[in-house]
């Protein structure tokens, strides 16, 4: 094995980690889904998304802007998940 297919080995696993990671997240957001409707509450909660990507720039993370355009598409998905 050769260093990029350790590079590689290495990803896999971190991609295991996060695959798990994020199918609790969305249980989650399934059950705020729940929540929301029976409560009358919209869907889109600008105030919770910066409260998360500000969250994040607290970290003085390397990849700061990397990791916000994740979180980013995370809102888009979960926001759509929670429309159906």
């Amino acid at each position: 094995m050769n260093k990029l297919d350790n590079y590689r080995a290495k990803i896999d696993d971190i991609d295991f980690e996060i695959i798990k990671l994020l199918e609790e997240r969305f249980k989650v957001v399934e059950k705020i889904k729940e929540y929301k409707y029976v409560n009358d509450l919209n869907v889109r909660d600008y105030n919770r998304e910066l409260v998360i990507i500000d969250k994040i720039k607290s970290y003085n993370l390397e990849k700061e802007k990397e990791i916000i355009d994740v979180y980013k598409d995370i809102f888009k998905v979960s926001k759509k998940a929670q429309e159906k």
